[in-house]
């Protein structure tokens, strides 16, 4: 058997029908409700300043897997302290 995934949007009364539909027929489903959207919010200058430190450090892990830069080892950092 295969598994599918469909994603509906739509009234209640809309989506109770294809379920009624779905069981009719003889298909099983598994019902998963979309939560409240979070609201953004702001970060403070300090937390800003972390998420692009780690999205430049990302950056340059991927540019290192690419072959265009080369990291220092953990020994080399070690040894400049």
């Amino acid at each position: 058997m295969a598994d599918y995934t469909i994603i509906l949007e739509g009234s209640e009364k809309k989506i109770k029908l294809l379920q009624t539909l779905a069981e009719e027929i003889g298909i099983e489903y598994h019902v998963k409700k979309k939560g409240k959207k979070e609201k953004k919010r702001k970060l403070t200058r300090k937390q800003q300043e972390f998420v692009e430190g780690i999205k430049e450090a990302l950056h340059e892990v991927e540019l290192s897997e690419q072959g265009k830069i080369r990291l220092k080892t953990l020994q080399e950092v070690l040894d400049e302290l």
